[in-house]
């Protein structure tokens, strides 16, 4: 539902409520699943679902500050209303793609929201297209990074999975 200019203003709320009638109260946490940019990811609807617990974000403009104020100006939201941020997909391209994974998750750490790359494959294709390949140089950027996210805690932690509940 990425084009949400399609979609009915309470979709995700009505999804996630369906959702959790049929999971119940078992603790798994529902996403919205993510927008196509940051703007359709952060709608402030999200922030006021109950059903909702994860904001998903997604976008492939990977200039920093335009991640960073995306974030900054959401961070506040989620913290209040017991939301949690995912930047969960993103990706790089072209002959600048280290630099550009590297300058993003940097911004990325800095805000203390977790994140996840777009796509990771097995060795054999290589490219410069927005997957990462694990034989290509732009892997060991990223395996760096993810290492790098593990030791900076931020607001929005995951306790189930830190080990922390």
């Amino acid at each position: 539902m990425g084009h949400m200019a399609q979609v009915a203003q309470n979709w995700w709320c009505d999804r996630a409520n369906t959702i959790r009638g049929v999971l119940g109260n078992t603790g798994i946490k529902i996403s919205t699943g993510g927008g196509t940019d940051l703007p359709t990811s952060l709608q402030s609807q999200f922030f006021s679902c109950a059903n909702l617990q994860i904001i998903a974000l997604h976008d492939y403009n990977l200039d920093p500050s335009y991640v960073a104020s995306h974030i900054d100006a959401a961070k506040p939201k989620a913290l209040a209303s017991g939301k949690r941020l995912l930047y969960e997909e993103f990706g790089a391209l072209g002959s600048n793609k280290q630099n550009q994974i590297q300058t993003v998750t940097n911004t990325l750490i800095s805000t203390g929201v977790p994140w996840m790359y777009w796509e990771v494959t097995k060795p054999g294709k290589g490219s410069d297209d927005y997957e990462i390949w694990t034989d290509e140089p732009s892997w060991s950027t990223l395996r760096a990074q993810s290492l790098a996210t593990r030791t900076h805690v931020g607001e929005l932690g995951w306790p189930e999975i830190d080990g922390d509940s």
